[in-house]
């Protein structure tokens, strides 16, 4: 699933004179979800359907 936008990506990296290498925004995406798994998992172990901020 594409969570990261790509342009949005490259337009950040280069405001810190950055430039983006193959790979950056499937590894990103891959974070993103992760990050979300564990966030879901959270608000399921507090009994909510909700996340929030602080599941993640």
């Amino acid at each position: 699933m594409d969570f990261a936008i790509k342009n949005s990506v490259k337009i950040f990296l280069k405001g810190h004179k950055k430039r983006m290498a193959n790979g950056v925004c499937e590894a990103l995406d891959a974070e993103i979800e992760a990050t979300l798994r564990k966030a879901c998992k959270r608000a399921e172990t507090n009994g909510r359907t909700t996340v929030m901020p602080l599941d993640l």
